[in-house]
């Protein structure tokens, strides 16, 4: 038995046990797939997992070419839009580890996040074209 809030898509059950991935798939993207027909149960799951895949596949180019641009010397590594890769990125691999039950490397990706956020802040303390004078 599911009881609603006033919040569509989410469930008593998705907050305090998701206990299946249908319902687990409503509180991460109930705006996306809770709107289709009750009858299309096993379509919803589909996209869902296809929409899932093509985040992290997103996610793994843009980390990787991100990686490719500054080995290759085409972005900064100290760059905020080098930072700004790396953090979506990890987001959309978040994404797919969790709905994957991938833990450790969600866990990788959320430290990844933290770093590419933390060097951002940094980032605009200080200031974009510093000139280096020798003495």
């Amino acid at each position: 038995m599911s009881y609603r809030f006033n919040i569509p898509g989410v469930c008593i059950r998705c907050l305090f046990a998701a206990s299946t991935w249908e319902h687990a798939s409503h509180w991460l993207f109930g705006a996306l797939v809770s709107r289709l027909p009750r009858g299309l149960g096993k379509i919803k799951i589909r996209m869902m997992k296809i929409f899932v895949d093509l985040l992290g596949w997103s996610g793994a180019l843009l980390l990787l070419g991100a990686y490719a641009c500054v080995s290759f010397r085409k972005l900064r590594p100290d760059g905020a839009f080098y930072q700004f890769i790396n953090g979506l990125g990890s987001c959309f691999l978040v994404v797919n580890t969790v709905y994957h039950r991938a833990f450790p490397s969600a866990f990788v990706n959320m430290i990844w996040i933290c770093i590419a956020v933390w060097a951002g802040i940094r980032m605009r303390g200080r200031p974009c074209d510093a000139v280096h004078v020798d003495g």
